[in-house]
């Protein structure tokens, strides 16, 4: 008899670990750090023309916006 219980036993566990894994949220990937962005002026120049921007632009175009030469 003492077999028996131990294996009812047992299969109790593992069922109530079994549920209790199942009920677990999906771990998240940590999210990535933010990237250190550049303090220079030119940076600063060149992200505000991109944002004033209403297309895509060339460098052609982003040297055009900034009175440079390209």
């Amino acid at each position: 008899m003492g077999g028996r219980h131990r294996r009812d036993r047992a299969s109790e566990e593992v069922r109530i670990t079994r549920k209790t894994l199942l009920a677990l949220p999906d771990p998240q990937p940590p999210a990535p750090p933010a990237p250190k962005l550049p303090e220079h002026p030119a940076y600063q120049q060149i992200m505000a023309v991109f944002a004033a921007a209403d297309m895509p632009l060339r460098a052609r175009q982003m040297c055009e916006a900034m009175d440079l030469s390209p």
